[in-house]
């Protein structure tokens, strides 16, 4: 996607949302639990985040599919 042109955000309901500028849902993904921080990939194609549910997500956004999961025995801080 262009620089500047996506936010994402996540919720205490545990979903994850991508916008475009104009508020159109462009993703969308959820956790299990709460969602805690979401974080861009540098590369821009990538978000990562992580939620209450002791799991980390990655996420393409490009495809909207969870590429990698990753799951602790504690919260993600």
């Amino acid at each position: 996607p262009a620089t500047g042109t996506l936010l994402a955000t996540c919720s205490l309901d545990g979903s994850v949302t991508l916008t475009d500028l104009q508020g159109t849902v462009v993703r969308h993904w959820t956790h299990t639990a709460a969602s805690k921080d979401v974080q861009w990939h540098g590369s821009g194609e990538q978000l990562i985040s992580g939620g209450f549910d002791k799991s980390v997500r990655v996420m393409d956004v490009n495809t909207g599919q969870v590429t990698n999961q990753f799951s602790f025995n504690e919260f993600i801080t």
